[in-house]
């Protein structure tokens, strides 16, 4: 083997060292990135297993086409309703449509809250911390008239993506 078949397998060492490297350092990347999502999701997932709400009961009044709800924080954490809690309908109307309706904060309101055996109005618009234990009553006005004798379905929806369902009957 001459000095051109050395020079030659010289070359193709340091290309396939240099090859395995940037192949490593790309991996090692590659597992960084989901070491981090990883953690975010841990995180993430910790946040959620604190917080829990449950719908205890929703009952709709025809007389005043209104919705009225007790929602209770079962978890350990402390939970500020306001903004960026939802609250989802799905019912019939009159007509016997299928209505499915968004309502944002500010679109319904609570209006008293149960802690212990101390009751506490709410004054309209304002945002309150649902400490754990607490139960909250919320009152939520359709579009439309309920159907008579009809089901209903109310997902109340926190900002961390927790939901609650509940259904209902007229």
């Amino acid at each position: 083997m001459g000095f051109g078949g050395v020079a030659a397998t010289a070359i193709m060492l340091i290309i396939s060292l240099v090859g395995a490297a940037v192949i490593s350092y790309f991996l090692l990347a590659a597992i960084f990135q989901l070491k981090a999502l990883e953690s975010s999701l841990a995180k993430n997932m910790v946040e959620k297993t604190h917080t829990n709400v449950v719908i205890e009961n929703a009952v709709y009044n025809s007389l005043t086409n209104e919705i009225y709800m007790n929602i209770t924080n079962r978890g350990s954490e402390s939970i500020i309703l306001g903004k960026g809690c939802d609250i989802i309908l799905d019912y019939f109307n009159g007509l016997g449509s299928r209505v499915i309706e968004y309502h944002s904060y500010g679109d319904w309101t609570p209006t008293k809250a149960y802690i212990g055996d101390t009751v506490v109005t709410i004054p309209s618009g304002v945002s309150i911390e649902m400490i754990s234990g607490m139960t909250v009553e919320i009152d939520i006005t359709p579009n439309d008239t309920l159907a008579p004798n009809s089901t209903f379905i109310v997902v109340f929806v926190l900002p961390n993506g927790l939901t609650s369902e509940f259904i209902g009957s007229t």
